[in-house]
């Protein structure tokens, strides 16, 4: 069963693998740093290529657009690629 950690939130998806558990309870029990990344990098890895989460959002990028990119309508309420379905390039 996949553990909640306290700034990642709830498990909606009912994620459960034996194998992400073990390196799981690996990951908590390791006190050398270096390898603690190496072992957070494989869980993000195993999650990732599990297709339990699907990485579509860099948040440490800043926002942008291209003069040739038609279609990003902004406003207040959404996020800026909320409707991405109907971007598309221009002539520009």
């Amino acid at each position: 069963m996949l553990r909640r950690i306290r700034w990642q939130g709830g498990n909606a998806g009912r994620y459960c693998n034996p194998e992400f558990d073990a390196l799981y309870d690996q990951y908590t029990k390791e006190f050398d740093p270096a390898k603690r990344v190496e072992l957070a990098i494989a869980l993000n890895d195993f999650l990732v290529n599990d297709v339990v989460v699907i990485p579509l959002i860099n948040r440490q990028t800043p926002s942008a657009k291209a003069k040739s990119l038609e279609g990003p309508n902004y406003n207040s309420f959404d996020g800026n690629i909320w409707n991405t379905n109907v971007w598309k390039r221009g002539s520009n």
